[in-house]
């Protein structure tokens, strides 16, 4: 009867932002100039497969999923006058069975539901300055890296960007998922007030130095009741950017928290630090081919150490391509906590085509500290500091805007294959566990 009531729901909510889609694509893509007010619309179209093994490791039946589902987000830009824009993004998420969702994707585990990604209101009045506005809503706030913040939350923002400084300054909350389904807010994520800034200064053609900081201060019935600051300082050379064809290029970031919370039923200090360093070299003559290696430490310090805000992914495009995958494999899903991370990776990438092959050794810096992963829903069952060993191979394949099977219609056309596999260290190693946990994900992505 609940099936059927879902069912019921979904299919109401369905067929409404079927006809927000449809009215997405009515829409025109531009207006003469001066012509208020214009739009530009877009639809995402995801047909996908995921086949998920071993998140316990092989002590509970039923360990193992395989199943197609469909993404569907219409988006639409508006521009009201020329002070005032806003954005419309919407999602209709369908799976033949639960899956174990991308943060990107709205993340936690669903079959099915009809949500809410952006909507919010932008303006540009407040000065003459063209890259300056503020903004208020629910927004997807996002760094590339995705290490700090990447994340759909409801928040007031000042925006300024210009060609060689960009910054902004707000406050944000989670309010809730925005969803049809019953995923609601963690207890950890209920009540969480958030103050952030960041800048980012480009010092020299290709360089770029960030600083960027956020505060946590729990309220109501938060769990936690965190009282939390975070500063990252940061220097890179645009290692993001999957079109620099540079020799070398690097990045390097170091973070830290301090503050207090309740641990344990106890209030803590926390203070606690940690390191991304990472490093890419594209041979002459052969800029195509991309070799690269990371190194992140995050020490655990009897759990008051280091850990991340709460608003991240770990999702991003660090091997030079312009596939983004989880940074820490994509089986484990691991956080920055108590935990020393060795990447090595090579790639390669033309414009119709590029794969990736990465591998991970994972360490805990604290044994006892246990480990915060996404990927496993099982703690070590040693106090011993190999965690394990990770490797992904990420392939795309991309159409080009005057693709003839799609008629001129699609953009931004692409397959994606994602195998991720993990293998458990010492600190598994004892009961009957399985040897890997395997993840494979297969996307069609259109955007029309």
């Amino acid at each position: 009867m609940k099936g059927l009531q879902f069912c019921r729901g979904f299919t109401v909510a369905g067929i409404s932002l079927l006809a927000g889609t449809v009215a997405t694509l009515s829409l025109p893509a531009y207006a003469e100039e001066g012509e208020w007010p214009q739009f530009d619309s877009k639809v995402y179209v995801n047909p996908f497969f995921i086949s998920d093994a071993d998140r316990d490791l092989g002590t509970r039946e039923g360990g193992e999923s395989n199943e197609f589902g469909l993404i569907l987000k219409p988006r639409v830009k508006m521009q009201f006058n020329e002070h005032w824009s806003g954005l419309f993004y919407g999602q209709a998420f369908y799976s033949t069975d639960t899956v174990f969702i991308d943060s990107e994707e709205g993340g936690d585990s669903s079959d099915g539901f009809v949500g809410l990604r952006e909507l919010w209101l932008d303006w540009n009045g407040l000065t003459d300055y063209p890259g300056e506005s503020i903004r208020l809503g629910r927004e997807r706030l996002q760094d590339e890296d995705g290490i700090w913040i990447d994340s759909d939350i409801t928040l007031l923002r000042w925006l300024w960007d210009t060609s060689l400084f960009d910054a902004t300054v707000g406050v944000a909350e989670k309010l809730g998922r925005f969803r049809s389904d019953d995923s609601d807010l963690s207890e950890d994520e209920e009540d969480l007030l958030r103050f952030f800034a960041k800048g980012r200064w480009q010092y020299a053609r290709n360089h770029y130095a960030d600083i960027r900081t956020l505060h946590t201060e729990g309220h109501g019935k938060s769990v936690t009741d965190p009282s939390l600051t975070w500063v990252n300082l940061g220097v890179d050379s645009g290692y993001m950017d999957y079109q620099d064809r540079r020799t070398f290029s690097y990045s390097v970031d170091l973070f830290d928290v301090f503050g207090d919370e309740e641990i344990n039923g106890n209030r803590e200090s926390v203070n606690g630090w940690a390191a991304d360093l990472g490093l890419r070299w594209r041979p002459t003559g052969l800029n195509d081919l991309a070799l690269g290696a990371h190194y992140a430490l995050a020490p655990g310090d009897d759990d008051s150490g280091y850990r991340q805000t709460g608003l991240e992914s770990n999702r991003s495009a660090f091997t030079g391509t312009r596939a983004k995958f989880h940074r820490f494999n994509e089986a484990l899903r691991a956080s920055l906590y108590n935990i020393e991370v060795m990447t090595a990776y090579v790639s390669y990438s033309r414009p119709e085509w590029d794969l990736s092959l990465v591998y991970n050794q994972f360490r805990l810096d604290d044994p006892a500290a246990g480990v915060m992963v996404d990927g496993l829903a099982i703690q070590p069952t040693r106090l011993e500091k190999d965690l394990g060993n990770g490797v992904d191979l990420v392939g795309s394949w991309y159409w080009s805007e005057e693709a003839p099977m799609f008629d001129q219609l699609a953009l931004d056309t692409y397959l994606r294959l994602r195998l991720s596999a993990f293998f458990p260290g010492e600190a598994y190693n004892e009961g009957d566990l399985d040897e890997m946990r395997e993840r494979i994900t297969f996307d069609w992505v259109m955007n029309f």
